[in-house]
């Protein structure tokens, strides 16, 4: 898909190309001014206020352009606004406005351009949120028009009235070659979501959905689609509880026309913060994490695979651990010596902190065994790399100096540790 969204089209901002301070400029000409503003929809990395696309597979694109309006009603003391979005045709260097499409609506949620038939025509897919609902679209252009093809109205879902709240994700979630959309829906008044599955093949319609329990909101939810192993992808939503302080994980396999929900008979998973599931060792299979301990600064995640052997029972099989530092902004993969065995002490030192890293044996006692001196980058520490005294440079970055601090290098030997081993365990946080 080819959709070309310059941010550099937005109003009192700086020029960047003058092609397309140009082509803005025409479109100021022929779109009405009063009381309209261009609006960038909130998945602004995908599609911008002005979109180059061809939706009609002739050899030039057509514009698309995303507007709000705001109109006061003023026996209701409110604002009540309405979306356009603006087709535009370009040939031979001249625009021309040939259609738009009104809809009530305060926020562009999401927007995109999909081919969802496998048609060569693309088709425009608008969530539009108001004062009380928000509301998918899909709109086709036909003979130089744009026409509504669907609305979505979840008549599958008990208690669609309390829906408010919407997400839409569109991937080939399986292996027909058919591009789905993922709709992911919420009932404010019974804590619910409802994931849905819906296909465009001679129609729009729905193939599968599955209700999720304890769901405080979708607004902070994430979704994360992947490879979760060689073979088979799947979906993971991770959303907030009602129930306890912190995130749900839901996994979803999505095969034969049917969800799965991996963890229906075992419960869901849960942790503390959202953690962003990803595959954290380049092998093409996404990782979930799991906080195995944390403090207001920092963690102790680990890193699971999917066993997917049996899918009526899933196991995480356990891949690493890793120590991740915010107020530092650094993260520590343990090698497998040190997971579940280290413990770590924070002291101010002069100009920095020290962060003592302390290791427990199988009998409970704990050992000093490495530390990190971190100094301000404008300190008058001196730098050094003092070999003699176990204390290497690590990593500067442009705040501060990382120095590693060997303590005991006989407990270091013995657990086959050295400073190579930690520099390459060792990272900014991106």
């Amino acid at each position: 898909m080819s959709v070309k969204s310059p941010e550099q089209l937005i109003d009192e901002k700086p020029i960047y190309s003058e092609q397309n301070y140009i082509l803005y400029k025409k479109i100021q000409q022929i779109l009405p001014q009063i009381d309209m503003t261009l609006t960038n929809p909130l998945n602004s990395k995908e599609v911008g206020k002005i979109n180059q696309v061809n939706l009609d597979r002739d050899s030039s694109d057509e514009i698309v352009v995303f507007e709000k309006i705001d109109k006061i009603v003023e026996e209701e003391s409110e604002i009540n606004s309405e979306i356009i979005v603006s087709l535009i045709d370009v040939k031979d260097n001249k625009l021309k406005k040939i259609d738009n499409i009104i809809e009530a609506g305060n926020s562009i949620e999401y927007a995109n351009f999909y081919d969802l038939n496998s048609d060569g025509i693309k088709e425009i897919i608008l969530l539009v949120k108001n004062i009380k609902e928000t509301n998918l679209f899909v709109y086709e252009l036909k003979d130089n028009e744009l026409e509504k093809i669907y609305t979505l109205k979840s008549e599958w879902i008990s208690g669609k009235e309390n829906i408010k709240d919407i997400k839409v994700f569109i991937d080939f979630i399986n292996s027909d070659d058919i591009l789905d959309i993922l709709v992911t829906s919420h009932n404010f008044l019974e804590n619910k979501a409802y994931i849905s599955v819906l296909n465009y093949t001679d129609k729009i319609k729905l193939i599968d959905f599955k209700e999720i329990e304890d769901v405080r909101n979708i607004n902070s939810s994430y979704i994360t689609f992947g490879n979760l192993d060689k073979n088979k992808k799947g979906i993971i939503i991770d959303y907030p509880s009602v129930r306890q302080d912190g995130y749900n994980t839901k996994v979803f396999l999505f095969e034969n026309g049917k969800l799965q929900d991996l963890f229906e008979n075992t419960g869901v998973l849960f942790k503390k913060y959202f953690i962003n599931p990803r595959d954290i060792n380049d092998d093409g299979i996404i990782e979930i994490p799991m906080i195995k301990n944390s403090t207001d600064s920092d963690f102790y995640i680990n890193w699971n695979k999917l066993d997917l052997t049996y899918k009526d029972s899933p196991k995480l099989n356990f891949v690493s651990q890793i120590y991740y530092n915010y107020d530092y902004n650094f993260k520590m993969e343990l090698i497998p010596n040190l997971v579940d065995k280290i413990y770590v002490d924070e002291e101010t030192i002069q100009d920095g902190t020290i962060l003592k890293f302390n290791y427990m044996d199988k009998y409970k006692n704990i050992k000093d065994i490495f530390m990190l001196k971190i100094t301000n980058k404008n300190s008058k520490v001196e730098e050094i790399s003092d070999i003699s005294k176990g204390e290497y440079i690590l990593l500067n970055n442009y705040n501060h100096n990382f120095n590693l601090i060997i303590n005991n290098s006989k407990l270091c030997e013995t657990l086959n540790i050295n400073f190579e081993t930690l520099k390459n365990k060792f990272s900014l946080i991106d």
